[in-house]
């Protein structure tokens, strides 16, 4: 008798899955950037592991973080980074990317002229409907044509005015589209022409799958080679003491990705520090000690020769796997306001989906606009010239923190050059230069008188210096004025420095010697500031800072 034998029943292996991702979202920091790339796929119940390829050889592999979501119940298992050599790419492959581009540039070229012809054809039928609307009152004065067919004549310019807009609205469309296909296949084509192997890594996903579906995944990373940088331009208006802080960002990476149609976030990090009246620094006086050079230690020379044999020898690889814990990662959403505040940074969702190649060349785009009321003063700084520099200052009263940064200076639509701004807080004070105003006259006059026979012996020698500013204001108003000197401060006891006169008193004075004069001059009023001081040291020594 025949005896059936029955299938023992079991769990099928482990699957695999190519998974074919894409960059979806970058926050980008002040000296790296977070990229999150997306893949779909369609899991049934039981383990297995996804595989992620053709990932940057330069990440950060202990910042991989795999996450997930949809209708299938997924558990993340752990990640797995491998390392791969895809090999020189073959020539038949690279002149395939090459025949493409230049296709596509060929069909980006006609759009171009395409759209040409349109506006051209637009611009030539508004020239005649002005010139036959013109004569037409006339030409049905004469009862050369009756008013229906002067009707006719109006709705066929305006008819073709309507075609030629669309036309021209389906032509700019059509070459967004090709500037996108061209960027694709531009960095395609300069990856695959790589003359030498590239390193690419992998990233092996294992999981578990207790209820099947849909399920997109979600892997992130750091990448180097990336940041974005402030940049401002000021304008103030003078009519409304206002000024209008345009918020911008420039961001750079040289990453090997191209952020194609990404979501973008800048996220504040460390910040940065124009044009503006030179600052004053403190002034010490001590008698001169001639410089002489310490020879280097021994120490310092065996250090130096190491990092240098260090450079010459190459670093060893990491290990080809590395086990990494899984970790959950949450994406935030989008707020309409584009400002996300998680504790002290500030991160700034840009609107729309941007595109950021992988030139390394500053890319801009818009973070913010505010406008503020402020005070305006003139600054003058003597020492280093006749010239009265126009200031600003404004509070920051928004909850953004504005960082250091590059700004463009207009005073209306006047631009007047660039400035640098510090690290401003919410609640502080902004502070910004508007260049030299010349209806403010400032004129400065220094002496230096020196005794050789100073002291109650004779055995000192005194320098005293006498200096006055005059101010005179024709800005048309009232006009506040700061006016800044210094007092040198003496290094050694030896060296006496002591102010004789200051005609007004100053107003602030600090202890490295820095003073400020805080003035109100009318339209057409003088005001002179007279700031006398005096040097005393021993005969024979030379004194440095005077």
């Amino acid at each position: 008798m025949a005896t059936k034998r029955r299938k023992k029943a079991g769990r099928e292996g482990p699957r695999t899955h190519r998974a074919d991702s894409a960059i979806s979202a970058v926050t980008a920091y002040a000296d790296c950037a977070m990229i999150t790339r997306t893949a779909h796929l369609a899991l049934d119940v039981g383990e297995g592991a996804i595989v992620v390829r053709g990932l940057p050889a330069a990440l950060d592999e202990y910042s991989l973080r795999v996450a997930g979501s949809g209708p299938a119940k997924v558990r993340i298992m752990g990640v797995k980074i491998g390392r791969e050599f895809p090999g020189r790419s073959s020539a038949a492959q690279a002149e395939k990317l090459r025949l493409a581009l230049e296709r596509a540039e060929d069909e980006r070229r006609a759009l171009a002229d395409k759209r040409e012809v349109a506006a051209e054809r637009r611009r030539g039928v508004q020239a005649l409907s002005e010139a036959a609307t013109g004569d037409l009152a006339k030409t049905i004065a004469r009862r050369r044509i009756d008013l229906a067919e002067a009707e006719g004549v109006v709705s066929f310019f305006y008819d073709d005015l309507g075609k030629s807009n669309a036309q021209m609205l389906k032509l700019d469309k059509a070459l967004r589209d090709k500037e996108r296909e061209l960027e694709k296949l531009r960095f395609e084509y300069e990856k695959h022409k790589a003359p030498r192997p590239r390193e690419e890594k992998t990233a092996a996903v294992a999981y578990e799958c207790s209820v099947g579906g849909e399920f997109d995944l979600a892997l992130s990373y750091v990448m180097p080679s990336a940041h974005w940088e402030p940049m401002y331009d000021l304008r103030f208006n003078e009519a409304l003491n206002e000024t209008e802080v345009q918020y911008r960002a420039a961001v750079y990476q040289s990453t090997g990705e191209g952020w194609v149609d990404v979501n973008l976030k800048l996220s504040t990090a460390r910040p940065q520090a124009g044009a503006a009246p030179p600052e004053l620094e403190p002034k010490y006086v001590d008698f001169y000690q001639p410089y002489v050079a310490a020879p280097a230690p021994a120490q310092a020379k065996a250090v130096m020769r190491a990092e240098a044999a260090a450079e010459e020898e190459p670093q060893e690889l990491l290990e080809d796997e590395v086990d990494l814990e899984p970790a959950a990662y949450y994406e935030a959403g989008e707020a309409e306001a584009a400002v996300e505040t998680r504790g002290p940074a500030v991160t700034y969702v840009v609107p729309g989906l941007p595109s950021v190649p992988a030139d390394g060349e500053p890319h801009v785009v818009a973070v913010s606009n505010h406008r503020f009321r402020g005070e305006l003063a003139h600054v003058v700084v003597p020492e280093h010239g006749d010239v009265a520099y126009l200031r600003a200052k404004v509070t920051n009263g928004t909850e953004l923190t504005f960082l250091a940064g590059v700004a463009n200076v207009f005073r209306g639509d006047e631009y007047v050059g660039r400035a640098e701004l510090e690290l401003t807080v919410p609640g502080a004070e902004l502070e910004y230069y508007l260049g030299a105003d010349d209806r403010l006259k400032v004129e400065h006059d220094c002496q230096r008188i020196t005794d050789e026979s100073s002291g109650l012996t004779g055995s000192n020698r005194k320098i005293t210096f006498k200096a006055e500013t005059e101010l005179e204001n024709h800005t048309g108003g009232a006009a506040d004025v700061v006016v800044k000197q210094r007092l040198p401060v003496p290094l050694n006891k030896d060296i006496k420095v002591k102010m004789t006169e200051a005609k007004p008193k100053p107003a602030e004075k600090d202890d490295d010697g820095l003073l400020e004069w805080h003035l109100t001059l009318k339209e057409g009023e003088k005001k002179k500031i007279t700031f006398n001081y005096d040097v005393e040291f021993p005969k024979g020594r030379d004194v440095a800072g005077v």
